[in-house]
C-alpha cells in the first residue's frame, strides 16, 4: 500500500486517486485505486461520483474509461458484487450520458462462484450479465472463446499462493 503523494511521477504525468488513508504504528497508509496519465490528455468526467469507492471515469481522447476497483472500505459492509452493481448503476444506467465508447477495466473483486453476494447481487456471472445487457463484452472472454467462470488462467492468487487461483481482472 501506498500513499499517491509518495509516487513520484515523470514530467507531464498525472495521478488520479480514490481511496481512504489511515495510520498505524504510526506510519500513513493507504488504500484506493490509482490511475497514472498523460496530463492534457485525460480529465475526470463531470459524472464522477468519489462516495463509490472505487471507481474513477476518466475521458481520454474521444474514450470513456472507468477504472474498477469494487472493494471495501473500513466501515463497508457490502458484499463484492453489490459494489459493483452500484457502480455499474451510476455509470452506466445513467442515459444522460453516451457509453457507446466506454471501457470499463480493473479488479472486479468478483468471481463465479463467489458465496457472499448470495442471492440478491449474485456473483461475477450476475455482474457480467448486467455488462451484457448494456453492450458491454469481456475482452478476455471475447479473445479465448472461453466461458465465464471456465478461465484457463488466473488473474489473482489468494495470499500469493498457486493454490488459489482466481479470475477477478475483467476489462
Amino acid at each position: 500500500l501506498s500513499c499517491p503523494e509518495e509516487i513520484k511521477l515523470p514530467e507531464g504525468y498525472g495521478i488520479l486517486w480514490q481511496g481512504i488513508k489511515w495510520e498505524a504504528n504510526g506510519k500513513p497508509c493507504s488504500k484506493g485505486l490509482g490511475i497514472i496519465y498523460k496530463k492534457y490528455h485525460a480529465k475526470v468526467s463531470g459524472w464522477y461520483k468519489s462516495s463509490l469507492f472505487y471507481a474513477i471515469p476518466l475521458y481520454i481522447k474521444g474514450y470513456e474509461i472507468i477504472a474498477f476497483w469494487p472493494t471495501k472500505n473500513k466501515t463497508e459492509e457490502k458484499s463484492y458484487p453489490q459494489i459493483a452493481q452500484e457502480i455499474i448503476n451510476h455509470y452506466i444506467y445513467d442515459k444522460s450520458h453516451d457509453y457507446s465508447s466506454a471501457i470499463l477495466i480493473g479488479d472486479f473483486n468478483c468471481f463465479c462462484g463467489q458465496k457472499e453476494g448470495g442471492r440478491k447481487f449474485g456473483d461475477m456471472k450476475r455482474v457480467n450479465k448486467i455488462l451484457n445487457k448494456q453492450h458491454f463484452k469481456s475482452i478476455y472472454h471475447h479473445v479465448t472463446k472461453e466461458k465465464l467462470g471456465e478461465e484457463t488462467k488466473a488473474t489473482y492468487f489468494h495470499n500469493f499462493k498457486e493454490d488459489k487461483p482466481f479470475f477477478l481482472d475483467y476489462a
